[in-house]
């Protein structure tokens, strides 16, 4: 836990999610989909969140009545929505190939495909200490702990891979794409695809 703490504290996780259209988009559809189940009276628990992004968001949109807790997750009470992000295993190995050719090995591909996680304790590690799942993994991981599934889509979409292009779309043009993406996101074969996964379930 303290590798990713130090990771954080050194990293501007929120401006990830404001300073390009790709970044925006996991933003936009990710309160999109929780909008449907958040509303005034509800209490907010945020856990793992980076630089709290969504709690402020929702603080500020809500800001008499929520309040955001730091306690475990057993505190979520019957009928109550958990929201999980995660990062598609199958996504991160050719997108690091791609930045980085030197990840193009099988010790690498056995990282993801295999043992699903990283340490920042591993050779070459490119980030810090972290777990990654296909979405048939995230459905299964959370049935199992008794969670409905509500929604489950692909935050980023295909935006991620198309990054150059998404990012040169202003006005109109990026909100025909955003669209276009809430209209798809939750189609699984773009879930495969994409970099962040969303899942949204009832307890």
């Amino acid at each position: 836990m303290e590798s990713v703490i130090r990771y954080y504290d050194g990293y501007d996780e929120a401006s990830r999610l404001t300073r390009d259209n790709v970044g925006k988009l996991e933003f936009i559809t990710t309160t999109h989909l929780l909008n449907k189940y958040i509303s005034a009276e509800h209490t907010l628990l945020d856990l793992g969140a980076g630089t709290g992004i969504y709690s402020f968001y929702y603080l500020k949109e809500q800001a008499d009545q929520s309040q955001c807790i730091s306690e475990c997750m057993r505190v979520l009470k019957p009928g109550g929505i958990l929201a999980v992000a995660y990062v598609n295993k199958f996504f991160i190995f050719p997108y690091l190939v791609k930045w980085d050719t030197r990840f193009l090995t099988n010790q690498w591909m056995a990282k993801f495909l295999e043992e699903g996680s990283i340490s920042s304790a591993d050779e070459d590690c490119f980030w810090t200490d972290a777990y990654f799942h296909t979405p048939a993994q995230i459905e299964q991981l959370l049935g199992e702990h008794g969670a409905d599934k509500l929604e489950h889509a692909a935050a980023d979409g295909i935006g991620v891979i198309m990054r150059d292009t998404v990012n040169t779309f202003g006005g109109e043009q990026f909100d025909s794409w955003v669209q276009y993406h809430l209209r798809t996101c939750s189609e699984p074969s773009i879930l495969g695809i994409s970099n962040h996964g969303l899942y949204v379930g009832r307890k």
